[in-house]
């Protein structure tokens, strides 16, 4: 079976900074497909690895400074990042 992890990051007492755990609170009290998991991962750094590894697919939620409005979503894929 596919094993998909949809991963909020932030601090929820730093407002905006907080919106990936918010929504996957929000998605905690939902139906979701088989396979697909929800985890809080606050400001976990090195511990979210292991979901990294464990993963066939990893869906992180989180807040960027993208240059629009506030609320406005980004859909950010692996080889647009830059490495380093």
């Amino acid at each position: 079976m596919r094993r998909v992890f949809v991963i909020g990051v932030g601090n929820y007492l730093l407002g905006d900074e907080g919106v990936g755990v918010h929504v996957i609170n929000r998605m905690k009290g939902g139906s979701l497909p088989e396979g697909v998991e929800v985890v809080d991962g606050g400001v976990g750094g090195l511990f979210l690895l292991e979901f990294f590894e464990k993963a066939d697919k990893v869906i992180l939620v989180d807040a960027v400074l993208g240059g629009g409005k506030p609320g406005d979503i980004y859909v950010i894929k692996p080889e647009e990042l830059e490495s380093g």
